[in-house]
């Protein structure tokens, strides 16, 4: 029997109503759940790779230290005219890459928490000429796969790729009698 409640419904019209308010209620705390899990998810992978970057920046600072040394033996051994350019740890976070005579190039390299920047710096009597220039800043961060790598906020890059975009004007300088 379904009698009839005030405003016109009856007994049953609320039992039907109740149980989709109750599958609506269901329905919001499912979506409510899962939006607390995936937020939870995220979070836990942002702390993961938080922590992926600050384990590895020290050894990608390590290996692009060693990469720049190399590079820069092997070309000075290899072009007479770079002879006089070599490289040296200053400190714990600096490198230094310079010509210890006239004309004059320097490269610091330093690493400062979370990031490494360089500056570089020319100097030619002959021409009366002296540059500096910011070489570039870039962060120790990881990739997608959580591997530690380093990021100029657009591209990731390898250790070698940074040093490479940083040596090319040092060695470039040997090219440029101006």
């Amino acid at each position: 029997m379904t009698g009839q409640v005030p405003g016109g419904l009856t007994e049953w019209s609320i039992v039907v109503l109740r149980l989709r308010i109750m599958g609506m209620a269901a329905r919001k705390l499912e979506e409510v759940k899962a939006r607390q899990q995936r937020a939870d998810e995220s979070l836990r992978l942002t702390l993961a790779a938080s922590d992926a970057a600050n384990d590895g920046a020290p050894h990608l600072w390590d290996d692009l230290r060693d990469y720049v040394e190399s590079e820069v033996k092997q070309f000075s051994e290899g072009l007479p005219a770079a002879k006089h350019l070599s490289s040296y740890r200053d400190n714990e976070n600096k490198l230094v890459v310079e010509t210890n005579v006239l004309p004059i190039v320097k490269l610091e390299i330093v690493r400062s928490g979370m990031y490494v920047q360089a500056s570089r710096w020319e100097l030619r009597p002959q021409c009366n000429s002296e540059k500096l220039a910011k070489a570039g800043r870039y962060k120790f961060t990881v990739d997608r796969k959580l591997n530690p790598c380093l990021t100029d906020g657009e591209n990731v890059l390898h250790p070698t790729q940074v040093a490479d975009r940083w040596l090319k004007p040092v060695f470039d300088f040997f090219d440029d009698p101006a």
